[in-house]
């Protein structure tokens, strides 16, 4: 395809090359205002610290219950949102607080995937014009050369010259997605924001759009930082997991690692949600039901965020914030005191 190029090897965090991404104490804190005069009275910490990395040709996946703040960074990477606070390296420059519409470079190199296929695409357009207009906006091709790049890229992600000049509302959900996926490939970025891109489409698409994005992945390079609220998916997508809970990130690991042995009594818990094929299959402690809704990111609770429903919280708990520290060797971290599933001779109880 003459409009992208295929990338250099896949590689993790723990090859010790400078990572792709780096993101440093992230906030994003909005304001609750009351009053006639629309005070500023409280904030909602929708992200309040969040720290991880992505290597050029790694998939992180980013896991956690509804609004717990993933779609936030996502939209604080890809400019959107602003920052409250912290710190967004791309590529070794700090862009936190660059105008993405003035960097042209930087709006190609780091593009995203919504969740939703239809409200993201305009359904005022033909499917030929949506996937043009980054062309056209960065001045990258015109005429023939433009049809050439659309065509090509609709047909790498499995669209074929004459739907390009359908609507949007004559696709499928699936089809859909597989032309924001063209339009974000189509300026050949870096890295791609993956924002729940299958949780709207049935589980059969979900698979076809998964092996599409696996096999782009490993043609071109792409870094993906992929988020969703299902594990499964997250399993077979990325090579690294954060967990996120009420604007921070709990527990970060190696995928196989997480899913044997769970740091974090709330990964624990997540992943034995995680329903079964075999109906007598049980998970690492059997089915954890946590007691009571997550608490309001308006109103977080002292200490460490998750001892009102921890199975396992202490004294020490509401009384201090753990610190993301690493646990057990190896490159794994969990912000707990009492970390979990751990070698026994790791495991020393406070």
């Amino acid at each position: 395809m003459n409009a992208i190029v295929a990338g250099p090897k896949a590689m993790s965090a723990a090859d010790g090359a400078a990572p792709l991404l780096r993101v440093s104490g992230l906030k994003k804190h909005f304001p609750i205002r009351t009053g006639v005069l629309q005070r500023a009275t409280s904030f909602v910490k929708a992200v309040d610290g969040v720290d991880f990395q992505i290597a050029q040709g790694e998939t992180l996946g980013l896991v956690g219950e509804s609004g717990c703040g993933k779609s936030t960074v996502s939209s604080m990477l890809v400019g959107l949102t602003p920052p409250t606070e912290g710190r967004i390296e791309f590529g070794g420059r700090d862009i936190t607080d660059v105008d993405r519409r003035s960097d042209a470079q930087l709006c190609r190199d780091l593009q995203i995937v919504f969740q939703d296929p239809y409200g993201s695409l305009n359904r005022r357009m033909r499917v030929f014009d949506i996937v043009a207009e980054p062309l056209l906006i960065h001045r990258i091709a015109s005429g023939a050369k433009l049809r050439t790049m659309v065509l090509d890229v609709l047909s790498t992600v499995g669209l074929n010259a004459d739907q390009a000049q359908r609507y949007p509302s004559q696709f499928s959900g699936g089809q859909r997605q597989r032309i924001g996926i063209a339009r974000a490939l189509v300026l050949n970025p870096k890295l791609i924001v993956l924002d729940e891109p299958v949780s709207a489409l049935d589980v059969s698409v979900q698979a076809q759009i998964l092996n599409l994005l696996k096999r782009l992945q490993r043609q071109l390079g792409l870094s993906y930082l992929f988020i969703s609220h299902d594990l499964s998916v997250v399993r077979y997508m990325a090579e690294r997991i954060a967990v996120m809970y009420l604007g921070k990130i709990v527990e970060t690991a190696d995928r196989d690692p997480l899913f044997e042995r769970p740091a974090h009594p709330y990964t624990e818990a997540l992943l034995s949600s995680i329903p079964s094929d075999d109906p007598g299959r049980r998970s690492l402690s059997g089915r954890i039901i946590l007691n009571g809704d997550p608490p309001s990111p308006a109103n977080p609770p002292s200490g460490c965020a998750f001892h009102k429903r921890c199975f396992q919280a202490r004294d020490k708990c509401p009384a201090e914030t753990p610190p993301l520290s690493p646990v057990a060797g190896g490159n794994r971290k969990a912000a707990c005191f009492f970390p979990r599933n751990l070698p026994a001779e790791l495991n020393q109880p406070d």
